[in-house]
């Protein structure tokens, strides 16, 4: 075993490797097998520190404080990368071919696996239900909200579930989206909201007429 210590017990101890501006300043890591599995650099061409395991950069850490793993590039999704994950300037980002790219597991029972906020206020929340479903929660006082291309479609409530535009939206497609059946405990108004638009009733039977 050999064991390098530094060490002043009565103020700071430290390590300092300097290189050139242009070059690289680095702590390898070997065995007996390979002379270079393990590195710790830093890159002074672009300020950057830089992990290597199986001699292959995992980690970095750019000049702009991004973290960036599996990757070295500062954004992996609008540069469609591969692989990789960046952390920094508030954000997540992550990019990987053919494979789910978020996984949350939460354990034991049912409730919020992701919440939502705004200016530190929740308004709403993901999560599990009855064990192998989900709902989806407009937790804030305003209604939740469907966009397509950023239009509102489709609001709810704990009231109402209503089209954002007035006599706008279809509720299913004429040929090949259909709904099945319409089940109703009132009526149906068709054509306007008076009393004499209201369908609440109807019969079925034959009737021959008498001259």
């Amino acid at each position: 075993a050999m064991l390098l210590e530094l060490s002043d017990t009565s103020s700071y101890a430290g390590l300092r490797i300097t290189a050139s501006s242009s070059s690289t300043s680095f702590i390898d890591f070997g065995d007996a097998d390979d002379g270079n599995v393990g590195k710790i650099e830093y890159q002074h061409q672009n300020d950057a520190m830089a992990f290597r395991t199986n001699n292959v950069e995992r980690v970095r850490i750019d000049s702009s404080g991004n973290l960036l793993v599996g990757t070295t590039d500062t954004n992996p999704v609008a540069n469609n990368i591969d692989s990789g994950v960046q952390f920094g300037d508030g954000r997540i980002r992550a990019s990987k071919s053919d494979r789910s790219i978020l996984e949350l597991n939460r354990k034991t029972t049912d409730g919020s696996i992701i919440d939502l906020y705004k200016n530190g206020t929740t308004v709403g929340s993901i999560g599990s239900r009855f064990g192998n479903g989900i709902y989806i929660n407009s937790g804030g006082a305003g209604d939740g909200v469907l966009k397509n291309n950023n239009v509102e479609t489709v609001g709810w409530n704990a009231g109402y579930l209503y089209p954002r535009s007035d006599a706008t939206v279809d509720l299913g497609i004429a040929s090949g989206g259909r709904f099945k059946d319409l089940h109703l405990s009132g009526g149906v108004y068709l054509g306007g909201t008076g009393a004499a638009n209201k369908l609440d009733d109807y019969e079925e039977g034959t009737w021959t007429p008498t001259l």
